[in-house]
Parts: structure tokens; sequence; C-alpha cells
């Protein structure tokens, strides 16, 4: 499955491509494809700020609601996923099934403990700009 900045960078390549066959001397190609990667990266960056904006929105949401799962969501699915963990090990499952579920976990700890420090982050960010509002 590719990602919005993986489509982005191969879309680049090709338009590098494209301006090869388009400019004559090398110092036009060259200043093109500085020109256009400058514009790729500026996209990839808005791609990625909108995806941690939703991610954020999504988290506020969850945190807003009434409901008990909504709030703990998260650190009912590590557990989950330890327990699973675990338990697969114990069992001697097979070692695709593991490194499967080992992946997940990684991949889950990494966005609990990124998300938890971002929320720390814009808490305490928040706090500073309550105290100090000129600074």
């Amino acid at each position: 499955m590719l990602k919005i900045p993986e489509i982005v960078g191969e879309l680049a390549e090709r338009a590098i491509d494209i301006f090869d066959r388009k400019f004559t001397t090398d110092a036009e190609k060259e200043e093109a494809r500085r020109r256009f990667q400058l514009l790729v990266d500026e996209k990839q960056h808005e791609l990625r700020m909108i995806e941690v904006d939703m991610v954020t929105r999504r988290h506020q949401s969850d945190m807003s609601s009434d409901s008990w799962l909504s709030k703990n969501i998260r650190p009912l699915t590590l557990i989950a996923l330890v327990i699973l963990f675990a338990a697969l090990s114990f069992m001697k499952a097979d070692e695709y099934i593991i490194e499967e579920v080992t992946m997940l976990l990684h991949t889950f700890v990494m966005f609990y403990v990124g998300s938890r420090g971002i929320e720390k982050i814009s808490t305490i960010r928040q706090r500073n700009n309550e105290i100090h509002p000129d600074s």
C-alpha cells in the first residue's frame, strides 16, 4: 500500500524526466529540478501536517466523548496486543504470525507514545500561552 508522500515522490521523479526532455541546457534542467523539488517537499510537508492534524482531531473527539471506551481505547489496545504477543510466544505460534504481531505492537507503541507526547506538548503550550499571552 503506497502512502501519499511516496506517491508524490514518484510523481516528482516522473516530472523530472519530463523536465529533462523540455529544457536543453544543464543549467535550465538543474534550476527546474531544484524548483520542482522545493515544491514537492513543500507539498509533502503539507500532507504530513494535515495527517497529524487529523490524528489530533480524532484524539480530541475521542476525549470529548462521554464513552468510557473511546477515552480508553489506546491503553486497551496496547494491553490486548501485549497479551496477544505473550500468548503467541508461549504457544510457539508460527514465526510469521509472531513477526506480524510484533510489527503491529511496535507500530502501536510508537503511535501511542508519539500521540501522548503531542498531547502533552500541546497542553503545556496552551498553559504557557494562558500564563504568558504576550510572549
